[in-house]
């Protein structure tokens, strides 16, 4: 019997993999004057933000996770929604008594919006987050 399930969630249960290629777009042309390749992307995917900027500017990642983050922030409620099934599947898990979790790099108040903007976090999701 599964009594937990744990779900990623940027790209998983929301889908906000279009804001994130445009934020990195947006800021590393912004601050570094051009566009990180497909290659680039691919390498930071999956690291915190602190270590993806740290690959793009040793010097100047302070400014680009700021930058990033702001950027992220201004945009996340207009361009972020849950994927096509989820809260349906959510429902379900959390009326056959299953725990949900979910684990992500984004920051413990990007979770609680999202829980919240998503009306997700009574189905006793739990988020694990590492701050930056």
């Amino acid at each position: 019997m599964i009594k937990a399930v744990i779900f990623d969630l940027d790209g998983t249960l929301i889908d906000t993999n279009d804001l994130i290629i445009d934020t990195f777009y947006h800021v590393i042309n912004e601050l570094l004057g051009r566009s990180p390749t497909e290659e680039e992307l691919n390498h930071v995917y999956g690291k915190t933000l602190d270590e993806q900027m740290e690959f793009f500017s040793m010097e100047r990642s302070h400014e680009l996770v700021d930058a990033y983050k702001s950027y992220y922030r201004a945009h996340m409620d207009a361009r972020t929604h849950l994927f096509e099934g989820v809260k349906d599947l959510l429902d379900d898990l959390a009326k056959m008594d299953i725990k949900v979790a979910t684990v992500t790099n984004k920051g413990s108040r990007g979770v609680r919006h999202a829980f919240y903007k998503f009306d997700i976090g009574k189905q006793k999701a739990v988020g694990t987050v590492r701050d930056q």
